[in-house]
């Protein structure tokens, strides 16, 4: 019998001919103002032959206000239609799939913003010394509570960004709500302190989440895949819990629009361990560290595939995971930056352990402005 790992899989009206995904992660190899360069089409078509089964273009900015750098990706308007459009039909032509992470990254564009003369926005104006100023890496800047007309700038942006990506071609898009995003920043009760329809109880915490979904199904219509990736707990203490955030799941798989949801982590910590990236897997006890929220929420709902991410390294560990049932879709980044053939490797038999160590000098390279790229190597400073 064929491991379910290369076993296909459909969501909506296409079909994934493996379980694996590659998740969605800004790289810092865009051209001037937003163009698609050829260096992430390259990357884009390597993945494509070594058989990942569906690529996530990631960090695409749906607005203007929500961008940390002026030459982040970016679907707010058209000027980047025909370099995303050769992306995706050379992803086509090498027998991928490709879907477009669509985010707005909220107080975390506070940077750029204030050079422009602007402030960002953020659900919530929090008191000084708050989590945004204590977060390392990030210059807290002006940033003010966003209003209601705002919010629902926001929310028309993410419906109307999902238009261009069904018009060029993106297999299926996703809607980051995970991490540092804007929708994060809804979602925590550490950073929403807001006494309106779009804060205060879970309730009005999530009322964005769904009112992104209603825009985006309201531009592409029902037969187009979407799929959300979603934190389910903060990294640090005081932040949104794992009931709430499991909660969410739920309603968000009873609602009936995703056809995938990732889980994830929400607004990240101090250190690595209070984050997504967690550093030095080296092991296969260091894996899965998301596997018990995953195997909770998959236990949970129905008709949504569930996506599972989290330092995983071992093929073994993947195939249980799938042939158990805790997750629908593995999803990875860091070892296919490492090895972008990874998974035809596997699928001819090959069953080695990924080569990447987790020792995070890619992500200590993207936020000195170099490309995503691995850095097993080199040094920097942590």
């Amino acid at each position: 019998m064929e491991n379910k790992l290369f076993q296909p899989i459909k969501l909506k009206n296409i079909v994934l001919k493996n379980r694996f995904i590659m998740s969605a992660t800004n790289d810092n190899l865009a051209e001037k103002n937003g163009y698609i360069s050829q260096q992430q089409i390259d990357r884009m078509i390597a993945l494509a032959e070594g058989e990942v089964a569906l690529i996530t273009l990631g960090s695409v900015s749906v607005d203007a206000t929500g961008r940390t750098h002026p030459d982040l990706l970016s679907l707010h308007d058209d000027h980047a239609l025909p370099g995303l459009e050769k992306l995706v039909n050379a992803v086509h032509q090498h027998g991928g799939k490709i879907a477009v992470q669509l985010t707005h990254l909220g107080v975390w564009a506070a940077g750029l913003q204030n050079s422009l003369g602007k402030q960002a926005l953020a659900p919530s104006l929090l008191l000084e010394n708050n989590y945004y100023h204590s977060r390392p890496y990030f210059s807290a800047g002006q940033y003010h509570a966003m209003s209601g007309s705002e919010i629902e700038h926001v929310i028309t942006a993410f419906g109307q960004a999902a238009k261009r990506a069904q018009q060029v071609g993106f297999d299926m898009v996703q809607i980051d709500a995970a991490r540092d995003s804007l929708l994060s920043q809804f979602l925590s009760p550490h950073t929403n302190k807001r006494e309106d329809q779009w804060g205060g109880s879970l309730q009005g915490r999530c009322k964005i989440h769904f009112d992104v979904i209603n825009a985006i199904k309201s531009e592409v219509g029902n037969s187009f895949p979407l799929s959300i990736k979603l934190g389910m707990q903060d990294g640090f203490v005081d932040g949104l819990m794992f009931s709430e955030g499991k909660e969410l799941a739920i309603k968000l798989a009873q609602n009936g629009d995703l056809d995938g949801l990732e889980v994830s982590q929400g607004l990240q910590g101090h250190n690595w361990d209070e984050t997504v990236l967690k550093i030095n897997i080296n092991t296969q006890q260091d894996e899965g560290y998301f596997h018990a929220w995953t195997q909770t929420i998959k236990n949970d709902t129905k008709n949504v595939a569930i996506i599972m991410n989290g330092g995983l390294r071992s093929y073994t560990y993947m195939e249980e995971i799938i042939k158990n049932n805790v997750a629908d879709l593995i999803s990875l980044c860091r070892p296919l930056i490492k090895q972008p053939a990874l998974i035809k490797m596997w699928k001819e038999k090959s069953s080695s352990r990924s080569e990447c160590t987790s020792c995070n000098n890619c992500i200590l390279a993207l936020m000195q402005g170099l490309p995503f790229d691995c850095y097993l190597d080199k040094v920097f400073l942590n």
